[in-house]
């Protein structure tokens, strides 16, 4: 009996250990959701800040990059809705002839969800075009106004941090020691925090879903 309890209590002896070891009280989930809401109250002070001293935008160079990218698809319209060339068509409306910065910014803002959207449903051939119309967009208004340059550079940093969370969970299962330490050190200090809660939060998910008796140290040493 006085084994069965020693034994029944290490698996939240050892996940306290590892929480606190890697210095990561939450989860990788509530890491990123932290993250991800910390970044979008800084976007939504910082994007609303450089509206005041914005040039019209020249769109032009956007859209020549979405025409060639539709090129290969041929008419956008006899595509799926959720197909890469309707959803450039859809932007390229939205955007042609059109050069108010405050609408250029919300067409940026949906496109960055889209882009987003797609990497994370593993479609990275439309993450990787749907990009590509996204980093001229953003050339574009950088180009009207210096305040968007630095906040953009802001935001990509945020982002950043927050994708350090996957890498890390990615390091811990299946991760070598030679790119894993250069991967973590890459990171900036928000981000090096957030690669560590990725990191352990399967370790702890292994050690309190371990079979009861089991010893749940071993795979850790």
């Amino acid at each position: 009996n006085f084994l069965d309890g020693r034994q029944a209590g290490q698996g939240r002896r050892i996940s306290n250990a590892l929480a606190e070891g890697f210095d990561s009280p939450q989860t990788a989930a509530q890491t990123e959701a932290r993250l991800t809401a910390q970044r979008k109250a800084a976007d939504d002070v910082a994007y609303t800040a450089v509206r005041k001293d914005a040039m019209p935008v020249d769109t032009s160079r956007v859209v020549a990059k979405i025409d060639e990218t539709l090129a290969p698809y041929g008419v956008a319209h006899d595509s799926a809705p959720d197909s890469v060339a309707a959803i450039l068509a859809r932007y390229r409306k939205m955007i042609e002839n059109n050069n108010d910065f405050n609408a250029a910014q919300r067409v940026r803002g949906d496109l960055a969800d889209d882009v987003q959207k797609a990497f994370q449903s593993g479609a990275g051939n439309k993450g990787r075009l749907l990009k590509g119309a996204l980093k001229e967009l953003d050339n574009s208004l950088e180009a009207s106004s210096e305040g968007f340059k630095q906040a953009n550079r802001q935001s990509s940093q945020a982002a950043r941090d927050i994708d350090a969370v996957d890498f890390g969970r990615q390091a811990a299962s299946r991760g070598r020691t030679e790119d894993i330490i250069p991967q973590f050190q890459a990171q900036s200090p928000v981000g090096q925090s957030a690669y560590r809660s990725g990191y352990v939060d399967p370790l702890i998910a292994s050690t309190q879903g371990a079979a009861f008796g089991a010893n749940k140290a071993r795979p850790l040493i």
